[in-house]
């Protein structure tokens, strides 16, 4: 077995999101068939910027990349090939991106390491078509015309200090790369915080002492939202660390609609929250007929 430790790559791991819902929508075949289709387009994005691809997990790939600028080029192409795809199509795909650069152990064609953990952990903090890395990696990047911006900060299990979080910037629609608060920063940076939700004649704050809150038809339920569409206990939403995360747990899904971006269904999946929006249970928020949830997060 061929192993080394003193190599320094590049890891992107590269998650197709909604693929939950996809296989409701339009069947098993079809909804397989898309996902495999997509992850080897990836693959092939990859081969183009000098990557290869390490393994396929589920709905999800994993890439190795032997310089920083290559890994995070290639992550933009990716999601503009995605973004163009989607004009037009009814069930379009969206991916989510993690990326970090740093020293690995190579096995044969395998890598492991806190490299490896790190980057799956920041492709769980990216949101559907967001490319989530850390400073460090962004310290590394010879190309300048990659933009970034913060994020916050973070903790990693397995490491004593948090990681300043960045988002990549892959698309030129985005000109207003000013720092603002989200969902990864750090609270007791921006001071006392909270979520306030609002539906019909209810309001609910979401703090740091209040934690969690259920939404669903049921009268037990922190907010009642009394409708045919919507289970009986529809969602969670919680506080977790710097997080604010929407756990559906529904028959019909959940439609979250952030002030800043696309409605995106979220079914027996997690989606965090960020600053302000609106959340439509069981349908999508144009045919809710005013059944909608709106949520804010202030900073005091």
């Amino acid at each position: 077995m061929d192993v080394r430790t003193d190599t320094e790559l590049g890891i992107m791991f590269a998650d197709i999101a909604g693929s939950t819902s996809l296989y409701e929508q339009i069947g098993d075949v079809k909804a397989e068939k898309k996902i495999s289709t997509a992850l080897s387009d990836i693959g092939l994005i990859v081969d183009q910027y000098g990557g290869s691809k390490v393994k396929t997990i589920g709905d999800e790939i994993m890439c190795r990349f032997p310089n920083v600028d290559s890994l995070v080029l290639a992550a933009c192409e990716v999601q503009r090939e995605f973004a163009n795809r989607s004009l037009g199509d009814r069930s379009p795909l969206q991916v989510r991106i993690g990326v970090y650069f740093g020293s690995v152990i190579l096995k044969d064609s395998d890598v492991f390491g806190d490299i490896v953990n790190v980057a799956a952990r920041m492709v769980r903090l990216a949101q559907p078509g967001q490319i989530i890395t850390s400073a460090l990696t962004v310290d590394k990047l010879s190309d300048l015309s990659i933009m970034t911006r913060r994020k916050g900060s973070v903790q990693v299990k397995g490491k004593q200090e948090k990681l300043q979080i960045n988002e990549v910037i892959w698309s030129g629609q985005d000109d207003d790369l000013t720092q603002f608060v989200s969902a990864f920063q750090d609270p007791e940076a921006s001071g006392s915080w909270s979520m306030d939700l609002h539906f019909e004649n209810q309001r609910i704050a979401l703090t740091n002492h209040n934690n969690k809150l259920l939404l669903g038809r049921d009268d037990a339920c922190d907010l009642v939202v009394n409708t045919k569409r919507a289970s009986r206990k529809h969602a969670v939403i919680e506080v977790r660390g710097e997080k604010i995360v929407l756990v559906d747990q529904s028959t019909n899904g959940s439609y979250v609609t952030p002030s800043t971006g696309n409605e995106t269904l979220v079914h027996l999946e997690e989606y965090v929250l960020l600053e302000s929006g609106v959340i439509s249970l069981g349908c999508r928020a144009t045919k809710s007929q005013g059944e909608i949830i709106h949520y804010q997060r202030r900073c005091d």
